[in-house]
């Protein structure tokens, strides 16, 4: 909260004494995203993600390159619903990503490879715990990462995830072999 009140006073002092250069940018929000995703409080990802919203509002308002959220951004409030085991929730942070790509004629706000092996890694955890539809949707994420990673420089899977894949296949198994194998070997 003392974060967040500082952002605000950050905010005021440029507008209501025309003080520019103290003014928040990218980083500021980041900051205040990640003492949220530190403080550990159950709400922090509702927090972050009202952050990530505002800091798109300012930037479109203002139409100050320095506002305009980043990937970082975007990735810390990935791990904070990963934290609260929430990878639906992370997802739709992904997916808002992707599409912001999508439009993004310029380029810099693009998935990086940390944004997909956040997001492999999430599902991975949840098959983990033998939830097939969780190595299914890791598998999906894994199969785009391959793709960008064709097209995209420095877009880059890492054999971990492969590794991680397959232990976690190992305890999904005894639920579908079939299903389990193909899949396993497709990821292989």
């Amino acid at each position: 909260l003392e974060a967040e009140r500082i952002l605000r006073h950050m905010t005021s002092l440029k507008e209501a004494q025309g003080l520019k250069d103290v003014g928040p940018d990218a980083f500021s929000y980041i900051m205040v995203m990640r003492a949220w995703a530190n403080s550990k409080k159950s709400n922090r990802g509702q927090r972050v993600a009202w952050l990530l919203s505002k800091q798109w509002r300012d930037f479109e308002f203002l139409g100050e390159p320095s506002l305009r959220p980043t990937v970082e951004a975007y990735n810390t409030a990935i791990r904070v619903w990963i934290d609260l085991q929430e990878p639906h929730e992370s997802e739709k942070i992904l997916q808002e990503l992707l599409h912001c790509a999508a439009n993004d004629e310029s380029g810099p706000l693009r998935p990086n490879s940390e944004s997909f092996g956040l997001m492999i890694r999430a599902w991975l955890k949840v098959a983990a715990n033998g939830n097939i539809n969780g190595l299914e949707t890791a598998r999906g994420w894994l199969e785009d990462l391959e793709q960008r990673e064709k097209l995209e420089i420095g877009v880059l899977a890492s054999v971990e995830l492969y590794s991680m894949f397959l232990g976690a296949a190992r305890n999904c198994a005894s639920l579908n072999p079939e299903k389990v194998l193909q899949m396993s070997s497709s990821v292989f």
